[in-house]
């Protein structure tokens, strides 16, 4: 999911409803960047959609008008 108000993509498991951060740091304050890295380091500035090809997932986000590959 991309959490556009808190600048992260979440994960949640449906059976579960667990819900976790899949980029920048879990429970932390809202902040938005730009920064490139692996999940847990990258950062967003307004992510808007998210997609995937089975392997990737690639995010969208508006302030940038750019798109991200998450490995």
């Amino acid at each position: 999911v991309a959490d556009s108000n808190n600048n992260k993509i979440r994960k949640i498991v449906i059976a579960t409803g667990e819900v976790s951060s899949v980029t920048g740091a879990a429970n932390t304050s809202v902040s938005y960047g730009r920064t490139d890295g692996a999940a847990a380091g990258a950062s967003f500035d307004y992510p808007y959609g998210i997609t995937t090809d089975g392997t990737s997932l690639f995010v969208s986000y508006d302030n940038n008008s750019t798109i991200r590959k998450i490995q």
